[in-house]
């Protein structure tokens, strides 16, 4: 583990949709944002609510009580015309006749068995139409004075239908309410849906030796603002001094990650793992490259090909599309500048992979006779979408950015890290996909080396965030994502996405006190962080899982 990362100048959830903000916020009063803006104990009541706005309030307004023979509720909302970004300034949204909000309350009433055994989905959906996107917040009690107890935001990513998953238990404070955003409506309605549905099966515990972990931090003059790390690994060191006797015994590490000084070079750091003492010690260097720069808007990317030992790094040049970029072949002694992807390419969040070709692809690869794996540069738009792009020659010179996600299923935006399989198939996995029995949780795959992609999803997935991709050594993908109830998940396929299996909760979080939960399977049994620790595997197909965002 690494010393933990500041929060950046400017993070990539507010860059994703700064130019939406910028938009909407002109179309709006200023006077009513700056004279609006108060806690969500001040927040109006569901009547004040109802006559600020000129839509129609959500219906039905009573008898709303979910109960073991009742049900599904089902409400409708809107239209909704204005816009009500407010919740990028502060996190909770504010309401009022500028900034329209609409409610639906409602009541669990079920038996100790359900309780136990059943979630209460809730789920907000609305027609397609661009990339709108509605918020939704599950407060216990009303929103003068609840408490948020479950949210699907619109900044986090473009997911629809927005789905929670909430105890199937009264409400402490009597009532749920459900607080309904048009972060950026298209003129549409909404329909909702207040549901019991099974919590999801757990996976079967392993009765093997649990693994164990120690804790590395970098030295007090290395990685202090290393927002958004990667880790990589060279299994077979090009260098012999930096695989010998005890150290390295499972290869060198680097790390990618911001400088501490910026604008400046962005940090690699070479790790050497000495196993003579358990735990092993650590030698932490820092090789950074000159050519990976970082400016005001970041995103540092690193990647090792475990094949060639290939080591490289990235920097995002925000805004802009691409990034600066280099690679070593001698672990970081000496680095060759890239060029960081190719046009067009999106400006935010880029992800960085590569593997053997699909020999079988039609078109068949063209000759690259400067490197033997195929390289991926990949990254999203602004305002959705995303394009990948190939490099031939190890990373040299990259070909034409094509889109990766159907729009009609896709929104795009924020996705996982691209990985690819022993085949040669590309993925690169996506929580933005449209919901309801399809699942919201996917993946672009790509089976002819990057030139054209088609979009798969986990059926009956729900939440948002990044979802990761792992891939054993007989191409089977293992898919983890975080679920709506926050929990992490684990879904396996075998046939690139179009039938899936063993869905599963993969675990219940170190930190959660099931004797103190009155429902260990809900909060705060849960993971906190919108990134589901990646996946990988070794060469004899064993699953491995890593601690960081991405390897």
């Amino acid at each position: 583990m690494f010393k933990r990362a500041q929060t950046h100048l400017v993070s990539r959830i507010v860059r994703f949709r700064i130019a939406l903000i910028i938009a909407i916020c002109l179309s709006t009063s200023l006077a009513a944002l700056v004279l609006s803006t108060r806690s969500s104990a001040e927040m109006p009541s569901p009547t004040l609510l109802a006559a600020a706005r000129s839509m129609e309030p959500t219906t039905p307004t009573s008898g709303n009580t979910l109960t073991d023979v009742s049900g599904p509720l089902t409400f409708t909302g809107g239209p909704y015309a204005v816009a009500n970004p407010s919740s990028q300034a502060t996190g909770t949204p504010t309401c009022n006749a500028a900034l329209p909000c609409d409610e639906y309350a409602f009541t669990v009433d079920v038996g100790n068995a359900t309780a136990q055994n059943k979630y209460v989905r809730v789920e907000l959906a609305w027609p397609v139409v661009g990339e709108a996107q509605f918020d939704l917040y599950v407060f216990d009690g009303p929103t003068a004075n609840g408490k948020v107890i479950a949210k699907s935001i619109g900044d986090q990513t473009y997911v629809m239908p927005d789905v929670c998953l909430i105890p199937a238990t009264p409400a402490s404070n009597g009532t749920y309410t459900l607080r309904i955003v048009p972060f950026l409506p298209f003129g549409q309605s909404v329909t909702g849906r207040v549901s019991l549905v099974d919590i999801p099966a757990a996976a079967p515990l392993d009765p093997g030796v649990a693994p164990s972990f120690s804790n590395h931090d970098s030295p007090a003059t290395l990685g202090n603002f290393s927002g958004e790390p990667s880790i990589g690994i060279d299994w077979k060191p090009n260098a012999p001094e930096f695989k010998h006797g005890t150290v390295n015994t499972g290869g060198v590490a680097f790390l990618s990650a911001n400088g501490d000084t910026a604008p400046g070079a962005a940090l690699e750091a070479r790790v050497s793992f000495d196993d003579s003492t358990t735990p092993a010690t650590a030698t932490w260097e820092d090789v950074s490259a000159v050519y990976a720069q970082q400016t005001a808007l970041v995103d540092p990317i690193g990647w090792v090909d475990h094949q060639t030992g290939r080591v490289f790094q990235l920097e995002l040049v925000g805004g802009q599309g691409n990034s600066t970029a280099a690679y070593s072949d001698d672990d970081g002694k000496s680095w060759t500048p890239m060029q960081g992807g190719g046009a067009p390419a999106g400006p935010d969040h880029e992800t960085f992979g590569g593997g053997p070709y699909n020999n079988a692809a039609s078109p068949a690869p063209p000759p690259h006779p400067l490197y033997p794996n195929a390289i991926y540069y990949c990254s999203q738009n602004i305002v959705g979408g995303a394009e990948c792009s190939r490099s031939d020659d190890g990373g040299l010179t990259f070909g034409p950015g094509i889109d990766i996600f159907i729009p009609t299923q896709c929104y795009g935006g924020i996705h996982g890290h691209v990985k690819v399989a022993p085949d040669g198939t590309v993925y690169v996995p996506n929580s933005s996909c449209t919901s309801g029995t399809s699942g919201s949780q996917g993946m672009a795959v790509s089976t002819d080396n990057g030139l054209t992609w088609i979009d798969r999803t986990v059926p009956t997935s729900t939440g948002s965030g990044d979802p990761s991709v792992g891939i054993d050594a007989n191409n089977k993908v293992y898919f983890g994502y975080v679920n709506a109830d926050g929990r992490p998940h684990v879904a396996v396929t075998t046939d690139r996405g179009l039938t899936w299996s063993n869905d599963f909760d993969a675990g219940v979080p170190s930190d959660c006190n099931a004797a103190g939960d009155p429902n260990p399977n809900y909060a705060p049994c849960r993971i906190k962080s919108a990134v589901f620790p990646v996946m990988t595997s070794d060469v004899s197909g064993d699953l491995v899982f890593l601690c960081c965002d991405h390897l």
